[in-house]
């Protein structure tokens, strides 16, 4: 695929690496997301915490294309676990990527002299990562079964950055406390093609968490304008100390109304928190939980896993590779 690469101004040389370079595909580096890959056993490393050590994950093609689904249950698929995911319990399953971000390599550039390559530096880029769900992104058993766990209740899917001191040597641990950010979804106890209010999408990291009712494509009369998908971004263009607040956003949207809302909690201040860019090893990451840590089971499609690393104009020259 041929890339189409705009004119360089103010003194930026804008990469052209060849077709399906930064493990993305073709494609403009500065502007295209790079597909993560859907087989979850591959370049990914799975932590489980409470709850999640018999979640059962199947990829699979249909009609609409690859399909991951992950069954989040206990012993077997009838069994209710609780696994309360919140910024300082980390239960459920997480699936972290073995190799940490090396920004300068995925966006085409050359690295600065005295940099590592998985430095990341918030004034220069901006990241993005996005998780977009089948049709029906959460459901479970109908009705009210035994424990509370009707329609996937309480079930939370995150998408985000956790952070590491040292190399983790391509099988990152479980996050250390204090060490991950995200945007999050998670499912109320209604049918989920009910048109009433029982999806909430919004951010979850350690310093605290905070969601706003959101509605999915797969509820009646929000079929062409609702949301399928979650997004994280990272990023400020005036650069802070490792230890001081940084930005982050975290909510949800529609990926084929690219002009509609994002939904997220409260004002853009609202989700801005003491986390990690600069000098950490930065590796992106799923994970699957509770909301609360009642007893629940169900089940989660997800469509794709994308990413973006895009580099903003700063007080640095960037020169393609």
């Amino acid at each position: 695929m041929a890339r189409s690469i705009p004119t360089p101004t103010s003194g930026r040389s804008i990469p052209a690496p060849a077709a399906g370079g930064g493990g993305g595909g073709g494609g403009n580096p500065w502007k295209d997301f790079i597909e993560l890959p859907l087989d979850l056993t591959t370049g990914w490393t799975r932590r489980n915490g409470s709850g999640a050590g018999n979640f059962t994950i199947t990829t699979s093609t249909d009609g609409s294309g690859n399909l991951v689904t992950i069954g989040a249950h206990g012993a077997d698929a009838n069994t209710n676990v609780a696994m309360q995911n919140t910024g300082a319990t980390r239960n459920g399953m997480w699936l972290i990527r073995d190799q940490p971000l090396k920004p300068f390599e995925l966006a085409g550039l050359e690295l600065p002299t005295g940099q590592t390559d998985y430095w990341v530096d918030p004034e220069k880029f901006l990241i993005k990562l996005q998780l977009e769900f089948d049709t029906i992104p959460v459901t479970g058993p109908s009705g009210v079964p035994a424990g509370g766990s009707n329609w996937g209740n309480v079930i939370q899917v995150d998408i985000g950055l956790c952070y590491y001191t040292s190399d983790q040597g391509g099988s990152p641990a479980m996050p250390a406390n204090g060490m991950h950010n995200a945007a999050s979804m998670y499912k109320g106890g209604l049918d989920p093609t009910s048109a009433g209010n029982t999806f909430k999408a919004g951010y979850n990291n350690f310093g605290g968490r905070g969601h706003s009712w959101i509605k999915f494509k797969c509820q009646n009369s929000f079929q062409t304008t609702g949301a399928d998908a979650i997004v994280f971004t990272a990023g400020c263009p005036i650069p802070k100390p490792k230890n001081e607040s940084q930005t982050m956003f975290g909510g949800g949207y529609s990926t084929i109304d690219p002009f509609g809302p994002i939904t997220q909690y409260g004002s853009s201040n609202n989700s801005i928190t003491t986390w990690r860019l600069n000098g950490y090893r930065c590796h992106p990451y799923i994970s699957i939980g509770g909301y609360t840590n009642g007893l629940t089971r169900g089940t989660v499609k997800i469509r794709s896993i994308k990413m973006l690393v895009q580099p903003i104009t700063g007080r640095e020259t960037f020169e393609a590779e």
